[in-house]
């Protein structure tokens, strides 16, 4: 139950929720006005591709659905650690551009290999770094080397995993959005996202504990799927 519980925990905080979230009042609707009535559904297809392909895709530089999609999941992660950690807008943007040229240049020597380092590993020691050594030139001091207001004693390791969860959440959730029904989408979103009670969930769109329940259920496992093609670490630079 361990993913399902971290699920949920994230799934509830995420900071923006992902491309094609549309919040919708279920219940002033009535009739045709229902659930199904308003379609929240984006076009996906250029978000389809595993992460791990993906770092492989984008060893072509003319594969422009490749750069999007890598740039659309990575782009809001960097940023958003770098603006945790104390940066400004200009010295984020800073991090951002310096960890893209970064895996710009070293986009030949990465091979998959469950065995070896993780890229996402890598990706942490690169941004933390270069963090690090604009703190150093502003003279930004934190007491725990990272400006995050709801947790000071959250370590920058720490910080960068939370992120790169979250966004990455958020992603397979647009994906598993993108796939699914205006009603079993409401369900899941107002029983597990919004913290709705079940029966409030079962009253607003009619349906059975029992459904609300299998519902949960089988977007869970999407969601997970989709988490361990997105998350599947492995890939080394040599």
């Amino acid at each position: 139950m361990a993913f399902e519980v971290l699920m949920d925990t994230q799934l509830r905080t995420l900071p923006d929720m992902p491309a094609g979230y549309v919040r919708f009042d279920y219940e002033a609707a009535s009739g045709d006005n229902g659930p199904g009535a308003q379609s929240t559904v984006n076009d996906a297809n250029a978000m389809e591709s595993t992460r791990t392909s993906l770092l492989f895709r984008i060893k072509d530089r003319q594969d422009e659905v490749a750069w999007k999609t890598f740039d659309t999941i990575y782009r809001p992660m960097l940023r958003r650690f770098a603006k945790t950690r104390g940066l400004d807008r200009e010295d984020a943007e800073d991090v951002v551009q310096h960890c893209l040229a970064a895996i710009l240049r070293h986009l030949e020597s990465f091979d998959y290999d469950p065995a070896k380092g993780r890229f996402r590993g890598w990706l942490r020691t690169i941004v933390n770094n270069h963090v690090r050594n604009l703190l150093r030139k502003r003279h930004v001091v934190c007491t725990a080397d990272l400006d995050d207001p709801a947790d000071p004693h959250e370590s920058p390791e720490a910080v960068f995993d939370r992120i790169w969860m979250e966004e990455h959440l958020k992603h397979a959730l647009h994906l598993v959005r993108s796939e699914t029904d205006e009603t079993t989408f409401a369900a899941f979103r107002l029983y597990v996202i919004d913290g709705w009670p079940v029966d409030r969930v079962c009253k607003t769109l009619q349906l059975f504990p029992e459904q609300v329940y299998r519902i949960k259920w089988r977007m869970t496992r999407k969601l997970r799927e989709k988490m361990s093609t997105l998350s599947d670490d492995g890939l080394e630079s040599s």
